[in-house]
Order: structure tokens, then sequence, then C-alpha cells
């Protein structure tokens, strides 16, 4: 009996374009892998010279070496790409010479990177507690510390995440072509802190020494960087004494800080030449104390000093100037270490370690500074023809403008260095060759999976699609344009025909913020008013409010009436002092604009009670109504008598009142041309299509600002079982975190479904 996942009905046939950003649809953030991925132990260049001490490169599915394949060595979720290297723990393995095997990367100073890697250690190895299992070693600057990162014995059998940062400031000229470089830490104190037992608990940490002292040089730029996370509540001072803290007894002369401690922050000191032969460092947290070490201020900065320093080139003359051979890389030795520290064979006598999808990456600017890792790749990532149409109908996209958070997730509308919002590099902008036909002008579906994170901007757009098409931006309202946005937590669709009327409507206030939603928008124009379109949220049919053009009231009447303001002494009377005949029409507006006139009336004064009470029927999605008076059938430019702004008045009392600028319209007048009737929508073969953005070219800010997870079109309109089985298997999909728990690739556009065969 075989169990297969993937409907191949109507529903899944009729899928035209399926981006999944939650998982299969998009390579992942572009980027650059600078660890390179070996075919096996012989491709690392930083190895023991012990042959027996091998990483084995694992197969998908065949076993290699006899080392087993993926599942056969850990259960888990994996790609046919995944990289997984496998080490075997021996107890003859225990020396002086760690077993790491890895490579030099260069990073660039003032630039933030990523380490990171899925470690599994079995359970048969014997170690305990938390162990170092990754090493970034720096090559030239022996003032830092070698990164670890650690996996939690304590929870063997199971994928743990590894991710560390690497990051050097950039110095600028003015403090010195070659500072030399501390990295400063904080942890608990030891006895090995030269004030354990005085003050503060927590203590600086240089390098891998507590309290370190410190040899500086005076004219000597020296920086000290608290990149790492220990230092978030802790910037780094200096002071004249050793018990300071929290800012006190500052000594400031040279001294300077940027950026922010725990994640970009250090400070640069250039000693000056009368600085105190004694300085302290400490931390500025309030109420700390003994918190840092001793420094000592040596006499001039020489060429001696800065040669034996090795960064100011033949005899340090070069460091003097201060203005040639400014260094602004530096190497790091990233490894997999898995028996780093540990030297009794005991420990390692059994088990092993597996090591997936190691990499190591630049970060963009937005994450300097801090820990920000990619879905993996094993070498580079181009951003064109990133997102993957998964119907297999080629609408491939690109991530040219593609912004992510520190899950490397998808960010719509957090566009701060375009200030055009959302994507619009999707099959426009970078792709204006592509252009986009659903292939039904009458049956349509549209799948959205999305949380909204802000609402700062009128309409909201999750869809548009249009044929009018300047530079990057559509124009606005031309080119039959399809749009689909949020406004005021309703969801609104506006669909135009080929006459350019449009077919338009909205549910009830639905769309909360930081809430995870499907939504379905399904259309088939060609039934009847009532049946032609279906919005369903989560799995249920919500209330739809279809927008037509607005129609007057159907009738309209007149009496006369007894004036009810009476006589004004020396004025005379007010109200109609004849016999003469008006005439009157009224309209109807709403927020869309103005109906034509009702049929006019004509409403022959009397003399006696002198007023004429109007009565007209409610009409429906009104919310006001134009009153319309003129001495003759023809309406001069000034003939507005009235303007009810109530939907639910429906009588009006003229007293011969005063009349204002304002005449009936031949034809209704509207933002837009509306029509619950129409028959069919337009499927140009020369439209585009914008996820996350309505581009115009006014430049007006109307995108959605979130996370899409997935968004489908089908050429159907999908029925309500349809779509629950989407809700269902996508939501389990989202729920569980694993893109691959259900299905093939093949059959990721389905309606998904089980389906049991022999």
């Amino acid at each position: 009996m075989k169990t297969e996942y993937g409907s191949t009905d109507a529903a899944a046939n009729s899928c035209v374009l399926l981006y999944d950003f939650f998982g299969n649809s998009y390579a992942g953030e572009p980027t650059v892998n600078l660890f390179t991925q070996p075919t096996g132990n012989a491709g690392f260049s930083i190895k023991p010279v012990n042959t027996g001490r091998a990483f084995w490169k694992l197969d998908y599915t065949e076993d290699l070496n006899g080392q087993g394949n993926f599942l056969s060595n850990a259960s888990g979720s994996y790609l046919p790409t995944d990289s997984i290297y496998k080490y075997n723990f021996v107890s003859t393995q225990t020396d002086s010479t760690s077993n790491k095997h890895g490579f030099t990367i260069k990073v660039d100073r003032g630039e933030t990177y990523t380490a990171s890697v899925d470690v599994f250690v079995s359970s048969s190895h014997p170690r305990t507690g938390v162990v170092p299992i990754l090493s970034m070693t720096p090559n030239s600057t022996a003032s830092y510390a070698i990164l670890t990162g650690s996996y939690d014995l304590s929870k063997k059998g199971n994928w743990q995440n590894v991710r560390e940062k690497i990051f050097i400031p950039k110095v600028t000229n003015i403090y010195g072509s070659n500072p030399i470089y501390y990295e400063v830490s904080v942890k608990q104190k030891t006895v090995q802190h030269p004030y354990y037992g005085s003050g503060s608990s927590d203590g600086f940490v240089i390098g891998n020494t507590e309290g370190k002292t410190l040899y500086l040089y005076r004219g000597a730029t020296y920086v000290f960087s608290q990149s790492n996370s220990s230092n978030v509540s802790d910037e780094i001072y200096l002071t004249t004494t050793a018990s300071s803290g929290g800012g006190s007894n500052s000594y400031s002369n040279g001294f300077s800080y940027f950026g922010n401690e725990g994640f970009d922050g250090y400070g640069v000191f250039t000693v000056p030449y009368n600085a105190p032969s004694i300085l302290f460092y400490n931390s500025k947290r309030a109420s700390s104390s003994y918190f840092g070490g001793k420094i000592n201020i040596l006499g001039s900065y020489n060429s001696g000093n800065i040669g034996n320093t090795g960064n100011g080139g033949n005899g340090g003359n070069t460091g003097n100037t201060g203005n040639v051979s400014v260094t602004t890389t530096e190497s790091y030795q990233v490894c997999f270490d898995p028996t780093r520290n540990e030297l009794t064979p005991a420990n390692l006598n059994g088990g092993y370690i597996l090591y997936k999808n190691m990499q190591v990456e630049k970060n963009k600017p937005m994450f300097k500074g801090v820990i920000h890792s990619t879905k993996f790749t094993s070498s580079a990532r181009s951003a064109y023809s990133s997102f993957i149409d998964l119907t297999g109908n080629g609408f491939d996209s690109n991530l040219i403008n593609g912004m992510f958070d520190d899950q490397s997730y998808l960010v719509f509308g957090n566009r701060p260095n375009l200030q055009d919002g959302g994507l619009v590099d999707i099959n426009l902008k970078y792709n204006r060759s592509k252009n986009f036909a659903i292939g039904s002008s009458s049956t349509q579906t549209y799948d959205f999976w999305f949380t909204q994170t802000r609402s700062s901007y009128g309409k909201a757009f999750l869809f548009s699609r249009s044929n009018a098409v300047v530079g990057d931006y559509f124009l606005e309202n031309q080119g039959y344009p399809q749009l689909i946005y949020i406004q005021d937590k309703r969801i609104y669709f506006s669909f135009t025909s080929a006459t350019n009327e449009i077919f338009s409507g909205y549910t009830q206030q639905a769309i909360d913020l930081n809430r995870l939603y499907n939504v379905n928008i399904s259309f088939n124009v060609s039934l009847s008013l009532g049946f032609k379109a279906d919005i369903y949220i989560n799995g249920i049919k919500a209330d739809i409010f279809v927008i037509d053009i607005l129609q007057p009231p159907t009738t309209f009447s007149f009496s006369s009436v007894v004036s009810s303001s009476g006589n004004l002494g020396a004025s005379g009377n007010v109200g109609f002092q004849s016999n003469n005949t008006n005439f009157y029409c009224v309209s109807s507006y709403n927020a869309n604009g103005e109906s034509r006139p009702s049929s006019v009336i004509s409403a022959a004064a009397d003399p006696v009670k002198k007023s004429t009470k109007l009565s007209w029927s409610l009409a429906e999605n009104a919310t006001g109504y134009y009153i319309y008076r003129s001495s003759s059938p023809i309406f001069s430019k000034y003939s507005l008598l009235a303007d009810i702004n109530s939907k639910n008045i429906s009588t009006y009392t003229d007293e011969n009142f005063q009349l204002r600028q304002g005449f009936p319209k031949l034809a209704g007048l509207f933002n837009s041309n509306y029509n619950a009737n129409i028959t069919t929508l337009v499927d140009s073969q020369t439209a585009r299509v914008c996820v996350g953005n309505y581009p115009i070219s006014s430049l007006n800010l109307n995108h959605f600002e979130g996370y899409v997870y997935r968004f489908g079109i089908y050429k159907i309109k999908m029925t309500e079982e349809q779509i629950i089985r989407n809700y269902n298997s996508f939501l389990y999909k989202y729920i569980s975190q694993d893109p691959n728990v259900i299905g093939s690739y093949a059959k990721q556009r389905s309606v998904i479904y089980k389906r049991i065969k022999q």
C-alpha cells in the first residue's frame, strides 16, 4: 500500500502561478558562502596530518565508505543539496593537536560575518555538558579570543543550530593606520580575575584572560571591540581608579566610543603623550565596580614596538607615519573542532558527530553587528530568477530588492533604501519581459498566506496587476488594474472589465496585526449577482459587500406644508409668497461619488402654507443626498438647495431657502465606474504582476507590510472544499516549520489531500 500526498484534480491543474516564500519557492536570501564544501576529507585546507582523523562526506541516499547516508545517521528533514560531514570519535585521537578541519577565511574590518551550522551528536557519545565543537581562530591578531560554538550534550541525539559572529571594527585614519585590537567580553568572575571577591560579580575578559593587565604605548591606537553579546549591559570606559564603575572617575582624553555594546560597539583609545602612567578599564553599568583591569602606560610609541606587532611593515617605519598600509582585512581559521579541549581518552571513546550545512556569510548592512544567517547555500546564491514559480509555468522572478529578517524570512514593505515599498521587482521592475496571463476572464482564485505587521498606509496592497507600465511603475487606475488590498482591517478586491467597469467589494473588519491569515478571493463573474465572488478567511466564508454604481432614490414627491418659521415681523412672511412653480430633483452620494439625479418634479408653491415638503425613498449604499431646485426644468450651476448628510433622512422642507453653487449631473460622478453585474474580467496578455505593493508612478506609499508566506493564482473558482484542503495542508506545514513536510516538489502546487493506492 502506498500513501501519496498531493492532488492532481482540476484545482491543482488550474494553478498558473505559485510562490512559496516559506519554503520551496525560493532558495533563500542572496548570499555567498565563504566556507568551501569539499567533496571529502582531502578538500579541507586545515586538518591534522594524521589521515585517520577524517571527516566523511555523506550522501543523500547512498552509503559511501561504510558511513551510511543522511537518514541512517540521524532523523530529520533533508534536501539532496544538504552538505553533511561525519566525524567518528576515537579514544586514540587525544593529544595536544586539535582534530579540527576547516578553511582560512578573509574578513573585512567593520563588517559582520555569521558562521552557522547544524550539529548532531549521537547518543552513544560519552561526554556530557556543553562542549565546544566549532572554532574561529584569528591568524594575526593575538589579542582576539578564539571564538567557539558549543553543543549541549544533555540533548544528544538531536540536531542543534550553532551560530557565531565575527566582527572587527573599522577604524578611521585619524586614529592611526594600524591599531591594535582587543576583544572584550563579560563573564562571572573566577579566582583568575585580579579583583575576584571585590565589587561586581561579573567582570571583563580581554581575549581569553579575565581582567587582563594591558601595556599600552603613548601615541599608539588601541581598539576595544564589544561585539560579543555578553557586553550588552557593560559599555567599556577608562577610569583613574580600579574601584570605579558606572561612569565615575572617567578618563576620556583620547578615548571615543562608537556603536552599541553587545552588537557593533567598540572603544578607540589613542594614548595621549601626557597620559598618566596607570589607568584602568571598567564598565559604565550602574552600581558596577572593580569590573576590569589595570592599564600600564609605557613610554613613547616607537618603531620597534610597531615592528613587534607585525603591522607596521619593515622596521615599523610605516606605522610611524600613520598614513599608509592600512590593514583592512583579517584572516580567521573557521573549523569543525569536535574534540576541542578534550584530552581524556574515555570521554572520546565512541559515537560520532555530524555537521550539516556549514556556512560563513557576510551580513548585509541592516544586520551589522548581529548574528544573521541565511538558508544554506553551498556557494553563491544569485538574486536573479531566485523566486521559483512552483507551477512549472516559468514565471520565475528575483530577489534584487528583497529584504530579509534575522530568520531569513522575506519582509514585505520594509524598504527604506528605495522609499517605494513592497517588492516591485516581482515580474515588473527587473522582469519587464515577463508578461502574465491567467488564462481565464471569468473564473479566478487568489490564495494568500500572510501576517500583517503594520498598517501605516491607507491601502496595504497584497497584489496588483496591470498592463499600463511606465518605467518601473504602474500608471494608477490605468491598464485594466486588478487589485487586492487591506484597508481598515477589511479585505478589498477591485477587478476591471474590458469596458473599464469595476467589479469591487469588501469584507467586514477581519484582519488584525501580527496574526497568521489565509485569505482566498475567488470569482466566477458569469454567475448571477450574489454568487460572483467569495472570500474565505482561514477556511471560513466571509460576508461580502459588493460596490455598485450608486442610484438615486426611486421615488420622489412633494406636498405643501405650513411654514415652521412663521412671521418675522417687519421682514415679512418667510417661505414662498406666490403660487410660482419650482422644479426639484434629488441625488444620492457616498464616498465613491454622486449618483445621477432622480426624475425632475414640478411643485406649485402654495402662498398660504408657504413651504414645500419633499419626500423620497432611501437609496441603498447612500450616505447622504443632494436636493436641487430651479425655477425652470433647466438647472443652473447655482441650484444646490440642501446637503442631507445622513443616509436615513428621507424628507426635507423647503421654505424658499437660498440656493448655493452646485447642480445635478447628467450622469453619475464617481471616482470609479463600479458595476456589480459585469460578466467578464480583463485577462491581458501584456499584464505584469506585483506581490506586496501597487507601485504607481506617483510614488505614493501603498504597500503591504509584513510577511507573505505563500501566494497562488488559479484559473478556476475554487470550491469551499478545495480551499479548506489547501488551508489545512499549508497550516500544518507552517506550524511544523518544515517546508518539506508535505508532498513532493512536483505536487506542492496541488490542493492537498491524502490518496491511497495499492
